[in-house]
């Protein structure tokens, strides 16, 4: 009986130690790995939460870029609360002390009050030792697009990031369209200087100006070719139906302006057939009806276009109102060299030009006022006659806007072309178009630049 109480021995004290030990060690672990589980869960919570704001900091952003009349985008070494212009909002980030030795950034819009100036509203706050980085950029500077992409990346603070050297921590990407601007301009001098913030307005668009556009559109016999200067029995692939196509679409395309009258200044031997100036508003229709009316035969007189542009410039200017300001632009579109010129007297010796306005005769009979060249040959008279018509009328005292537009894709065909920029005072804005695809592009530039002439806003001081 004394051995069996003997053998019913407890645990020792080091068993129970032992034991006490393990389970404080476990009961550690599993503390551990709740607070590493609540940690992970709130920096998830947190990262959406960042997320989120970024997110409808960019939706912000969008809508202010989607429904401005102007925006332009502002170069780094420009942009800070300093240096604000009046008139102007502005969204951008600047850089924020947080607390003594611990910096952060934050996007800020700006928006001007007359009398008041410029307050701040924070669209995304800032974060310790966090840089955030906007960059704005056009997407397409040589069209007309108003799509700009603007991307906000988040680094760590550091002296060496300026320019997005590092790695970014996040990254967001987002593409918008301002719909409403018909300016949106990129200030900025990539990758040295590249645009951090956008300034823009809302400001009502201007009727103080009109547009008066003369198309000059040569519908000599050459236009009867195709592209390559080459007989077709194709209607589709002649010139002057090309020419057609997209001139109608450029009347589409100036269509939704209320402030441009066009007229249509057709030639070929002469310009006897200019149409009244219609607005490309209410009646398109009517100059769309007038292209398609254009029959190609002839030879190219296109100093008597220039002439009948200019007077029907000059006249129509004086029917606007006395608070109206018009400005004129001419649109000349030739396929060929200069081939004949309009004269007082073809038989004399000395060469005698018709600058008055008016229609001259042409044909065989002896009052035709019109000389010609042998075929199609260039005529050195019909070169004096355009430089006579372009320098000292149309280029003199800047009284319009020209654009010269060689159609053609034959090299011998574009002879002229320089001869009527010089003329017209419009070396930067002469075209080459070798086939509908490179009209219509040259149009879409040319439209474009007339109506941002018609509305245009000086930008922001930098």
């Amino acid at each position: 009986m004394k051995n069996k109480l003997l053998n019913n021995q407890g645990f020792s004290l080091i068993e129970i130690l032992i034991v006490l030990a393990l389970t404080s060690v476990i009961i550690m672990l599993g503390f551990s790995m709740m607070i590493f589980g609540r940690s992970t869960i709130n920096r998830s919570v947190d990262e959406y939460e960042f997320q989120h704001e970024i997110r409808s900091t960019m939706q912000q952003t969008s809508d202010v870029i989607r429904y401005a009349t102007a925006v332009f985008t502002i170069p780094k070494s420009s942009f800070h609360k300093d240096n604000l212009d009046d008139g102007w909002h502005y969204i951008g980030v600047q850089e924020k002390e947080m607390s003594p030795g611990v910096k952060g950034s934050e996007i800020v819009k700006y928006t001007y009050e007359e009398g008041i100036g410029h307050t701040s509203t924070v669209l995304l706050d800032a974060i310790p030792n966090v840089n955030y980085k906007l960059q704005f950029n056009k997407r397409d500077e040589d069209s007309d697009s108003s799509l700009l992409e603007f991307t906000i990346k988040t680094y760590p603070m550091s002296d060496d990031d300026d320019y997005g050297l590092l790695e970014p921590i996040d990254e967001f990407i987002t593409e918008v369209e301002a719909l409403n601007s018909l300016q949106v301009i990129d200030l900025s001098s990539p990758p040295y200087d590249p645009s951090v913030a956008i300034a823009f307005k809302n400001t009502e668009r201007s009727q103080n100006f009109v547009g008066h556009v003369a198309m000059v559109l040569d519908k000599s016999t050459s236009m009867t070719r195709d592209i390559y200067g080459e007989r077709t029995n194709r209607e589709d692939e002649k010139r002057i139906n090309i020419l057609k196509t997209e001139a109608k679409a450029l009347i589409d395309a100036f269509s939704s302006e209320e402030n441009i009258d066009i007229s249509l200044v057709p030639f070929s031997g002469e310009a006897n057939d200019p149409r009244a100036f219609q607005n490309v508003n209410t009646n398109s229709a009517a100059l769309k009806s007038y292209i398609d009316a254009m029959v190609a035969n002839g030879s190219t007189n296109t100093g008597d276009g220039l002439r009948r542009a200019y007077y029907m410039l000059d006249e129509h200017n004086d029917t606007v109102g006395y608070y109206v300001t018009p400005k004129n632009y001419v649109i000349v579109l030739v396929d060929g060299v200069t081939t004949a010129a309009s004269v007082y007297d073809p038989d004399a010796s000395d060469v005698d030009f018709i600058i008055s306005d008016g229609n001259v005769a042409e044909g065989d009979l002896e009052s035709s006022q019109v000389l010609w060249s042998q075929g199609w040959d260039l005529l050195d008279e019909g070169t004096e006659y355009v430089d006579l018509i372009g320098t000292q009328y149309l280029a003199k005292d800047d009284f319009a806007k020209v654009y010269v537009i060689g159609f053609s894709s034959k090299n011998g065909d574009l002879n002229s072309l320089r001869d009527i920029a010089l003329a017209c005072n419009a070396e930067n804005r002469q075209y080459v178009a070798g086939d509908s695809d490179e009209l219509q592009e040259v149009f879409n530039e040319i439209r474009s630049d007339i109506v941002n002439d018609l509305w245009y806003l000086k930008g922001p001081e930098l």
